[in-house]
């Protein structure tokens, strides 16, 4: 994976990020090692439209990010460190409605255990992202929000391959209203949790429709109630 010497405590943790002298540390869990910017990770757009990532990164938790480096490191490196990533997407050629998204993404190594990876929103302004300049408020920000998608990966079987993590509705209602006020762009954050079973994010709170055919249900289970004891009252 490639990094800056400007975010290394020391020589050491940098021999160690490059690869050139020591091994992962005992306590590394992280998914996207060694990665870089990949004309294969791309959205898949209603099933026929492929934009491919213009832009990667990552911060770390004391929220440095070297805007040259497009490595998109996720997890715990380097005996202190965790990382959460970001992949920016060009998408002024779109036009709405977008019915569904997937993203197709390049694994590169897997180390050391199992987990799941969570694609979120993005709030950070993306200038902000891309430059550099978002500091630990863009850490935190990857990490938490809306969920879109999780991936389950383990080191034995999941390293250097792709694999297509499916996103949900709140995906492509985020992507749907920065179409209609012409972003230009749109991102996607990441985090990842080591664990040794693939555990999907909490359930969001039902949508209004969810709650209209709930009610109607309750309603019409209600309706049945009171017939048959109307009935039983007759006999």
């Amino acid at each position: 994976m490639r990094f800056k010497t400007a975010f290394s405590a020391s020589a050491i943790v940098v021999a160690s990020l490059f690869g050139m002298t020591q091994s992962a540390n005992a306590a590394d869990s992280y998914i996207f090692g060694y990665s870089n910017l990949n004309a294969g990770n791309r959205l898949n757009v209603n099933g026929s439209t492929f934009l491919s990532t213009i832009d990667s990164g990552w911060y770390n938790n004391s929220g440095a990010h070297d805007p040259s480096n497009t490595n998109y490191i996720v997890g715990a490196c380097c005996g202190a460190s965790e990382f959460r990533n970001w992949f920016v997407f060009d998408i002024s050629g779109l036009t709405s409605p977008v019915s569904s998204l997937s993203f197709d993404l390049y694994s590169y190594s897997v180390t050391l255990t199992s987990g799941n990876y969570y694609v979120n929103d993005v709030s950070t302004s993306i200038s902000s992202l891309v430059g550099g300049t978002g500091g630990l408020s863009a850490f935190n920000d990857l990490g938490t929000g809306s969920n879109y998608g999780f991936n389950f990966y383990q080191s034995g079987t999941d390293s250097n391959q792709f694999h297509t993590i499916s996103l949900n509705s709140a995906a492509v209602s985020s992507l749907n209203t920065s179409i209609a006020s012409n972003a230009g762009t749109w991102a996607l954050g990441g985090a990842f949790a080591a664990g040794n079973v693939p555990v999907p994010p909490i359930s969001p709170v039902p949508e209004t429709e969810t709650y209209a055919m709930l009610i109607a249900g309750l309603g019409l289970m209600g309706a049945i109630a009171r017939r048959r004891k109307l009935k039983r009252a007759a006999v």
